[in-house]
């Protein structure tokens, strides 16, 4: 026991020195606040002195008498690896692994392995589902949906059956459906408008549709329509729709070989000409009025 006690003694004098009272030094503690898990707080005596992101791995110094936060930085309990060519401000922590698989900051050299791609992702194919191609199978013919041999497929675009509208004016209808409805049966079955079945592409989509609502296009009309030539030039737009008449005659204007002699007049309703009177001169006008003053003074007579 004495030499238990002897052991004890020398051990305290050696950790509290020789004036019976120890080194006491600053207290240290993290906090966490509420509504925020993601972060910790370092307080030193009372006074935060740093704060940690957990999720980013971001360790920052903290100025409570300016209120300042210092740079993003390592945090100091964690080391780098020997490899990690970082500069000393750099957050990645020890395996030198960036937070988000991005640099965290413009010196840093860290860099996500690249991924091996596999032959068929290494080819641009621009959108093609390349699954969906036949690969080793037999290749595979369909017109109109059916299934067709090799010689009808090319005797199809060979043919007549496949026109070229490369040429044709386009003709873009922007509206509801009920909107577009109306316009297409009108541009299929309107009387006014039939001289236009082979000469337009028509397209329709609501206002919001990808194709057309990031694209440039007016889509605030009730409908909105619009008539362009295939190089998208665009020749007529209007953002109301008033029937099929309206829209034959300004599709008539726009179009480049537009001949204002050769408009229908589509008030005549037989083959002989329309009598106009404007069209006669006065001085013919006042002679047919001197003869009639003759025959009926001379009838009273």
């Amino acid at each position: 026991m004495y030499a238990l006690a002897i052991l004890l003694g020398s051990l305290a004098l050696a950790g509290w020195g020789p004036a019976g009272c120890g080194p006491v030094g600053p207290t240290y503690e993290w906090r966490t606040l509420p509504g925020d898990p993601e972060r910790s707080y370092l307080y030193r005596d009372g006074v935060q002195v740093a704060g940690y992101d957990h999720q980013h791995h971001v360790y920052r110094t903290y100025d409570a008498a300016t209120d300042t936060w210092g740079p993003p930085a390592a945090p100091p309990w964690k080391t780098r690896a020997p490899a990690c060519r970082c500069s000393p401000d750099c957050p990645c922590g020890s395996d030198c692994r960036c937070p988000g698989g991005e640099p965290c900051c413009s010196t840093c050299s860290c860099r996500k392995p690249a991924k091996k791609s596999s032959p068929a992702e290494s080819v641009v194919n621009f959108g093609v589902d390349t699954e969906k191609l036949t690969g080793t199978r037999a290749e595979q013919y369909r017109l109109n949906g059916r299934p067709v041999s090799r010689e009808q497929a090319f005797t199809a675009l060979e043919g007549k059956q496949l026109p070229d509208d490369a040429a044709r004016l386009r003709l873009t209808i922007l509206g509801t459906d009920d909107q577009r409805r109306q316009i297409r049966q009108d541009l299929a079955a309107a009387p006014e408008l039939a001289e236009f079945k082979d000469r337009l592409v028509v397209q329709d989509y609501p206002p919001d549709h990808w194709a057309v609502a990031h694209a440039g296009f007016d889509t605030t009309g009730h409908p909105t329509l619009y008539l362009q030539q295939p190089s998208g030039k665009v020749l007529h737009r209007q953002n109301d729709y008033s029937g099929p008449t309206d829209l034959a005659r300004a599709l008539r204007k726009a179009d480049p070989n537009y001949d204002p002699h050769k408009d229908p007049d589509l008030r005549r309703l037989s083959g002989w000409p329309r009598w106009n009177g404007l069209s006669i001169p006065a001085a013919a006008w006042l002679l047919a009025a001197g003869v009639l003053f003759l025959l009926l003074r001379k009838g009273r007579s």
